[in-house]
């Protein structure tokens, strides 16, 4: 998987799902709860999305 087919909107819905993840996380925890369905929606594969999680 390339980074560079990412566009740069893309990079940063990402990255703001990502903060808005990590606050739940902190407070009642499950932030792959948000973070495992946006990035299989985003077009990653779903083996890297539990993956990363």
């Amino acid at each position: 998987m390339e980074f560079a087919s990412f566009s740069i909107e893309l990079l940063s819905i990402l990255f703001f799902i990502a903060v808005i993840a990590g606050l739940l996380d902190t407070l009642a925890g499950g932030g792959g709860l948000v973070t495992v369905p946006v990035l299989i929606l985003s077009g990653v594969p779903p083996l890297t999305a539990l993956s990363t999680n």
